[in-house]
């Protein structure tokens, strides 16, 4: 399926690294429980960083909240999506603020911030907070929910509450950093599943059945990403690092990491995600 996304992206200097050598090393979970370390290499991480620019239109005059904790890679996102573009930072105060939705809304007024992302359960919070307001806020331009499934019924309330601002539904592992996204329209009916989209510049979604092959149109399988821009691995377990990064075309040189994640393809093309292949839940946006 040809992402939506597609075309040329230009990765600035500050960013462009040949090599292979990591940018960083997130810990999660995962399925195990086991903390996991995911490389990711710099040149991967960079064209992401230079995708989320080009299509959301970071630079000077944007206002970036910094708002995931530094312990997982989405704050990198953040960081150094907005640095790297001339952006402002946004850094909220720390301690008590995370955790009351009311002072979150009141510091993102305050900030001016234009470009803010979250899971749905804690973004619904916000939204309440803002809706207790007499005005809604005009500055937001993005905010980019993921890592939950998102309620169709959220939509319609966040674009009374965030009048001016695109909204993204996106999918992905930490092993990829986000893997697709689907900018959901101002008309989504609120009863209606939200897609997670197309994949993004640079990736391919492939549905896949138990035993690796890809499933007919429409059926359900689980979600493998073939990148060039994956993660290199765990680090300091290859058994596992094999198992989950494997060859994916000898041309291309290309890698289908296997997410153990299920979705399906709608009529429309968009992948719908329909939750784990194994018993992980999350909660709050972490993996259990």
């Amino acid at each position: 399926e040809e992402s939506v996304d597609a075309g040329p992206i230009a990765v600035p200097a500050t960013l462009r690294v040949a090599d292979t050598s990591p940018a960083y090393i997130a810990f999660t979970s995962g399925t195990t429980g086991t903390p996991k370390g995911v490389v990711q290499p710099r040149s991967s991480f960079a064209q992401f960083i230079a995708w989320q620019q080009k299509q959301l239109g970071l630079g000077p005059g944007s206002r970036v909240a910094m708002w995931s904790a530094p312990v997982f890679d989405a704050c990198y996102m953040e960081v150094f999506g907005a640095l790297a573009y001339g952006a402002t930072l946004c850094v909220p105060p720390p301690d008590g603020l995370r955790r009351d939705p009311e002072a979150v809304a009141a510091w993102l007024s305050a900030a001016e911030v234009t470009f803010f992302q979250g899971i749905p359960s804690f973004i619904e919070y916000v939204v309440a907070a803002f809706e207790k307001q007499p005005r809604p806020m005009a500055a937001l331009q993005n905010v980019i929910v993921a890592g939950e499934v998102f309620p169709p019924s959220l939509a319609r309330r966040m674009r009374a509450v965030f009048p001016a601002a695109r909204l993204h539904n996106m999918f992905g592992p930490t092993e990829c950093v986000l893997a697709s996204r689907f900018e959901i329209p101002p008309d989504h009916p609120g009863h209606r599943r939200v897609p997670v989209g197309r994949p993004i510049t640079g990736r391919r979604l492939v549905l896949l059945d138990p035993e690796g092959r890809p499933v007919p149109r429409g059926a359900v399988g689980e979600i493998g990403i073939v990148s060039c821009f994956l993660s290199s691995g765990y680090i300091g377990d290859e058994s596992q690092t094999r198992s989950r990064f494997r060859p994916f075309g000898e041309e291309t040189g290309e890698v289908i990491y296997h997410t153990g994640d299920l979705g399906r393809v709608g009529p429309d093309g968009t992948l719908r995600y329909l939750g784990r292949r194994d018993a992980q839940i999350k909660v709050r946006g972490i993996r259990v």
